[in-house]
């Protein structure tokens, strides 16, 4: 996999051009662009089970397990992958994702979209000098393209 440092560089060549007629810019639209959703934070130390309850009642695909700093995280993928070997009486922290790749508002979607694709994941934590802002989703994005896609349509 290519580093983020080389899919910047990427990134910025794309936001010059088009691909196949397509504006590239699009692709470097802020992040910032898209409303983090609100995400539920627990500590390392909560019990599976309360954790999966948490999933379910605020209809999130995603927890966030913090101290100070995000220390994992735990999303619906997870609990189905690892659903024979859970203890719902163990901590999260035996079960929860780390380390977690975030993004920030000035980043370009292009990167989070990346991220996602090859880290093999649909949410980032979006942070902003270390403070968590919530969370965006590869769903997010593809309405956010899609509307810009539409909004584009709907003026020629």
């Amino acid at each position: 996999m290519k580093s983020e440092d080389d899919i910047q560089k990427l990134l910025d060549a794309l936001c010059v051009s088009d691909i196949g007629g397509l504006d590239g810019s699009i692709f470097c639209s802020s992040v910032g662009l898209i409303k983090p959703r609100e995400v539920s934070v627990v500590p390392p130390s909560a019990k599976t089970k309360d954790v999966i309850k948490l999933l379910q009642i605020s209809n999130r695909g995603v927890v966030i397990i913090m101290t100070q700093t995000i220390e994992g995280i735990f999303s619906e993928r997870d609990l189905v992958k690892k659903y024979f070997e859970l203890d719902p009486e163990l901590p999260i922290k035996n079960y929860m994702t780390f380390p977690v790749k975030t993004i920030t508002p000035i980043d370009p979607l292009g990167l989070a979209l990346t991220l996602m694709s090859k880290g093999g994941f649909r949410h980032l934590p979006v942070v902003d000098q270390g403070e968590l802002l919530g969370v965006i989703s590869v769903r997010d994005i593809i309405d956010f393209l899609s509307n810009k896609i539409l909004s584009f349509f709907s003026q020629s």
